[in-house]
């Protein structure tokens, strides 16, 4: 089977996504749950969050039930730090593909809550 995930950015200028942080919202629950922490205080102790961590211009995170929450460096766009993140929780969950179940929203102070809809998107 596939990992479903649907993409949130944070608004930024232009309704651009912001450098704030995205999170991943998934249909299959991950391994590991933190609250947010740090690249340099990570310890290494935790295999899946050492994966996430792995990726070039990941620089913070939090984990819980089917969601990832990622804040990356500014030096990096959103496409090169995503695709390797999708990758690196795909193989953590052992599944053989990834499919997006909607396309990203952009989240302002209108509408922060996410809800999922029972259909094939979380608003």
């Amino acid at each position: 089977m596939a990992l479903q995930y649907q993409i949130e950015f944070f608004q930024g200028y232009n309704g651009k996504p912001s450098d704030e942080g995205c999170y991943i919202q998934l249909r299959k629950d991950i391994p590991t749950y933190t609250k947010k922490i740090g690249k340099e205080e990570f310890d290494g102790s935790d295999d899946f969050l050492q994966t996430l961590f792995d990726v070039d211009g990941v620089v913070s995170l939090s984990t819980t039930a089917f969601r990832v929450y990622i804040e990356k460096s500014p030096a990096f766009s959103w496409d090169e730090v995503l695709n390797p993140v999708i990758d690196a929780i795909k193989e953590s969950v052992n599944e053989t593909d990834v499919y997006e179940i909607a396309p990203p929203q952009f989240l302002d102070n209108k509408n922060s809550r996410r809800v999922f809809d029972g259909g094939n998107s979380i608003t």
